[in-house]
């Protein structure tokens, strides 16, 4: 969005549009049961140690949305810039 915003083309719209809806598909609902996750995003980890399967859900992918949804809706929505 910054490379655009620069002016170096429109070849990043679709991109752009693409990690929108990837983020906005990617997140719990607002009214998930469990408060601590509703509305986080989802952000799962997997590895193999020892022919065990690890899974581990984070939440530092949240802070990375919010960033890319505030910096969308100050680019697209807002007349602050």
């Amino acid at each position: 969005m910054k490379l655009k915003e620069l002016g170096f083309g429109d070849e990043f719209e679709k991109n752009i549009a693409l990690s929108l809806d990837w983020i906005l598909r990617n997140r719990f609902s607002n009214d998930h049961p469990d408060k601590n996750l509703a509305g986080a995003f989802l952000e799962t980890r997997t590895r193999r140690k020892h022919d065990k399967l690890w899974l581990t859900m984070r939440d530092i992918a949240t802070s990375f949305g919010l960033r890319f949804l505030s910096y969308y809706y100050l680019q697209n929505y807002s007349d602050v810039k």
